[in-house]
């Protein structure tokens, strides 16, 4: 963003609370980068985890995850972004934990979830290429450096009680 939204004045850089923002000098409007909540979700089925390649990354898999959307919770967005990858009808658990995840665009806050699977037949939705079932072991290795590894790898310490060793 190079303008200003409100006044279209040319934003400069301010430190505000003593870190560099995009500023406006004439209105003071600020932009913030406050990061874009996304509900990730670790799914129990049929003795494992599922596990999705994403359209838009069909090479990686990853938890059926996406944006949390205007008027949700991160629990609404979780069942909603089961249901459109997986085709699956879940019950969300708890609250895993939140990472911080900077991207070159934008910055997130990944919320995960544990949830188990209630209804629906599995098969990759609009939003997924592929949609399968992976053993615990299998399912860490497929994620192994990313923020979902370390959700289902805090799941695995603390939640599940499906736990095997890894």
């Amino acid at each position: 963003m190079k303008f200003c939204p409100e006044c279209r004045s040319e934003l400069t850089p301010r430190v505000i609370e003593g870190r560099t923002k995009v500023a406006c000098p004439s209105c003071d409007f600020v932009v913030w980068g406050n990061p874009v909540p996304v509900a990730g979700v670790i799914v129990e089925y049929d003795g494992g985890i599922v596990l999705v390649k994403p359209r838009a990354k069909p090479t990686i898999w990853a938890l059926p995850a996406g944006y949390v959307e205007d008027g949700e919770n991160a629990e609404q967005a979780a069942v909603r972004e089961v249901k459109e990858e997986t085709n699956l009808d879940v019950v969300v658990g708890k609250v895993v934990g939140t990472y911080s995840i900077r991207r070159p665009s934008k910055a997130l806050i990944y919320i995960a979830m544990s949830a188990k699977a209630i209804g629906g037949v599995l098969k990759a939705g609009d939003d997924a290429k592929e949609a399968s079932i992976f053993s615990i072991s299998d399912a860490v290795e497929k994620l192994r450096g990313t923020t979902a590894g370390k959700a289902l790898g805090s799941y695995l310490a603390y939640e599940s009680p499906m736990q095997e060793t890894i």
